[in-house]
């Protein structure tokens, strides 16, 4: 009687602990429901209720118990939780049993839909790596940077700089042999810097070589051309590596919509054709505008609102040479030199870094205020982009020279 009795008690009193849901929902589908709306510390109460449970795991036991705890959103089906300096996370998949990830990760975060990048500190340094949110190791924490290039391929970087290698989103499989250095070309193909000439070359999105590595640097594409460096001067070649345009720039832009920028020491700057041919000197310097379907005023012939004292209101676009390539920025300016609306293109940075000066959080750091603008005055940074940022920096505070 006193069993039955005690059992009864058990019950009761477990009915009314159970979290916000269905009466039928057991922890886990009411936990599930919990974070899918982002109710983050009612799911850690319903982890509360496995104490007692033999479906407990330790982690979540002491994670119950633990003052501490900390969950953030990662996904819509999927949350970490700290404890005790380290990351874990769940899982509620629609159609099968939660899964959880014990704690042994210093850092844990988004790269893309149903993939985390994992930190681990090793002898005072970070090494990522990254798992799906079905808890499936993609790649362990060996890797000193992870870029995700589109939705399918990934570049690991093994050192501080490289050696860098080209790898496979959707499974664990390693697509190039170990090169300097891997980077985007705004194309279907990547740049790599090979390991024994140090020269660059192109390579397919499944690391097979295009173009043998021949060049001291190439640049972003554009109108089935790259901008590439062989002694000391800038040229072109096709994705096969054939020559285009003959070796005769000190810089050459990326080609768009069939024109690019260069400039040689006898011109100056000048826009040419995909055929090497001059469309327009440095006085009349243009771009194709989509909006009008037409070439209008050029990014580099905006006028500097020095000149007009009085009225500096209008919209500019000046640029300046950011960490991998020219950063541009879009400015309104008030009548008085106000920043009144502002964006920026970093689209040549590195995603995971230089891409943020894009944001509005950080754009919206200048509105209402006028230049020039020194870093840390007014002005805070971002973190592992400080080249772009000053490369925003320096192109605004060009509108302000005298």
């Amino acid at each position: 009687m006193k069993k039955t009795m005690f059992l009864f008690l058990f019950l009761v009193i477990f009915a009314l602990s159970a979290p916000a849901g269905s009466e039928e929902d057991d922890p886990w589908t009411a936990a599930g429901k919990l974070i899918r709306e982002g109710m983050y510390s009612e799911a850690l109460e319903a982890f509360r209720t496995f104490e007692d449970s033999d479906a407990a795991l330790p982690y979540i036991e002491a994670l119950s118990i633990s003052e501490h705890a900390d969950m953030v959103r990662l996904t819509d089906r999927s949350a970490g939780f700290l404890f005790h300096g380290l990351w874990g996370f769940v899982t509620f998949p629609e159609e099968s049993d939660p899964i959880c990830v014990a704690p042994r990760w210093t850092s844990l975060s988004v790269l893309s839909d149903g993939l985390f990048l994992t930190g681990q500190e090793w002898d005072g340094s970070a090494l990522y790596g990254i798992v799906t949110e079905y808890a499936r190791v993609l790649y362990p924490c060996s890797y000193s940077r992870i870029l995700l290039s589109g939705t399918d391929r990934l570049i690991l970087y093994t050192g501080t700089r490289g050696p860098a290698l080209l790898a496979s989103v959707s499974e664990y499989s390693l697509l190039s042999p170990p090169c300097l250095d891997i980077r985007e070309t705004g194309t279907s193909a990547f740049a790599f810097r090979d390991m024994e000439s140090s020269l660059w070359g192109l390579m397919d999105r499944d690391g097979q070589v295009l173009a043998e590595p021949l060049w001291d640097d190439i640049g972003m594409g554009g109108s089935g051309l790259f901008p590439v460096l062989k002694g000391g001067l800038w040229g072109y070649i096709d994705a096969s590596g054939n020559e285009v345009i003959p070796f005769s720039y000190l810089e050459a832009d990326a080609f768009q919509n069939g024109c690019a920028d260069v400039r040689d020491l006898r011109n100056g700057w000048r826009i040419i054709s995909t055929d090497g041919s001059v469309l327009f000197f440095r006085d009349d310097l243009a771009e194709f505008d989509p909006e009008i379907g037409e070439y209008g005023p050029s990014r580099e012939s905006s006028p500097s609102p020095a000149d007009e004292e009085e009225d500096m209101s209008g919209e500019y676009t000046v640029h300046a040479l950011g960490y991998n390539d020219y950063v541009f920025v879009t400015v309104t300016l008030g009548r008085e030199g106000q920043i009144l609306k502002m964006s920026v293109d970093a689209s040549c940075e590195d995603r995971d870094r230089g891409r943020h000066a894009e944001e509005i959080a950080f754009t919206d750091r200048f509105t209402g205020k006028k230049g020039p603008f020194v870093l840390g005055e007014g002005i805070d940074g971002i973190t592992g982009a400080t080249a772009t940022v000053n490369a925003v920096l320096e192109a605004l505070n060009s509108l302000y020279e005298e």
